[in-house]
Parts: structure tokens; C-alpha cells; sequence
């Protein structure tokens, strides 16, 4: 696999009034009120500027691409190689790991995981899946995201391909 992932929700079972949505436009901010499976849920995600700062202190290095998936973030991290399935699967179970506290969903870490597509709508929510951030030349090796070795054979950990940030404006 050529990329690794984590989907992020930030809910909580509450007692609110479902679609009530106030979201904060460019940034991601999103306060909500949804219902899933007959339960109502608060909603309470950081902007996209807090996310990576967060991702940061954890250990992690800055996504190649931020989605906002409806509710929550899809993170997605693109790899200078592609790993084979048990290197990916070690460095995926990391990164879960990671951002447990910060509602990464532990069922979505399997290679054949499919996440939501830009420009299609979440049902749980009615708001439209849209890309917030990217950095489109932005590539990892495994030791980017911790301890563990690299597949590749290089010893030079954390160098990364040349970087161009772009924040794409809101509802791309």
C-alpha cells in the first residue's frame, strides 16, 4: 500500500437536537448535533490549524491530505514507497494507536478500508465530504511515524520530498 490513513470522529452520545450544525467556514471548526443508528451524537471537531497542531505533539508528521469527511477528519498520509501488507499494518496499528484519544476509529485500520469520497454527501450528517487541506508532494518513509524500521533501506529518517502547502478554499 502506497498510503496509510485514520479516520477521526469527534463524538460523544448526548442528549441534543439532531442537525443542529454550526460550522466555522474555511478552517473545519464543526459543532454538530447527529443521529446514527437510532442514537444522537455531539459533534465537537477542531479546526484543521488545532488537528495539526495536535498531530504534532502525538509524533506524527503533518498529513498529505486533511478531508473533512462529514462529521470528522479522514487524514491520509502518502508514502515515498509502497509498503508491503505487514509493514503497512504495523505502521497503520501505530498511528491508531496514536490518535486514540483523539477518536481514531480503531475497525478503520485494514489496507482494504474505503473512506469517503470528496464531493459525495455524509448521510449521518447532510454535509458534503470536501478536501480542506493539502500538500500534494508531500511523501513519508515508516520511521516518520515512530520507532519502527524502514522498509525502504534508507538510514535517512524524516527527510521528506519537497513541500508545497495549499489550503484548498471551502467547498472543494
Amino acid at each position: 500500500a502506497n498510503n496509510l490513513f485514520a479516520d477521526l470522529d469527534f463524538k460523544e452520545e448526548a442528549q441534543c437536537t439532531p442537525n443542529n450544525i454550526r460550522v466555522d467556514e474555511p478552517n473545519g471548526r464543526l459543532n454538530a448535533c447527529i443521529k446514527d443508528e437510532g442514537k444522537t451524537f455531539e459533534v465537537d471537531r477542531p479546526s484543521v490549524e488545532t488537528l495539526l497542531k495536535r498531530l504534532k505533539e502525538l509524533g506524527l508528521p503533518e498529513p498529505s491530505v486533511v478531508v473533512d469527511s462529514g462529521t470528522g477528519y479522514h487524514l491520509i498520509w502518502k508514502l515515498e514507497k509502497a509498503l508491503p501488507r505487514e509493514d503497512w499494518k504495523k505502521v497503520e496499528g501505530l498511528i491508531v494507536s496514536k490518535l486514540e484519544e483523539l477518536g481514531a476509529d480503531p475497525q478503520a485500520r485494514d489496507i482494504s478500508r474505503i473512506l469517503r469520497l470528496p464531493c459525495s454527501v455524509n448521510p449521518k450528517s447532510g454535509r458534503q465530504v470536501r478536501v480542506l487541506h493539502i500538500n500534494i508532494n508531500r511523501k513519508y518513509k515508516p520511521e516518520d511515524f515512530g520507532t519502527l524500521e524502514s522498509t525502504t533501506g534508507s538510514t535517512e529518517a524524516g527527510k521528506k520530498t519537497e513541500e508545497r502547502n495549499e489550503v484548498v478554499p471551502a467547498g472543494v
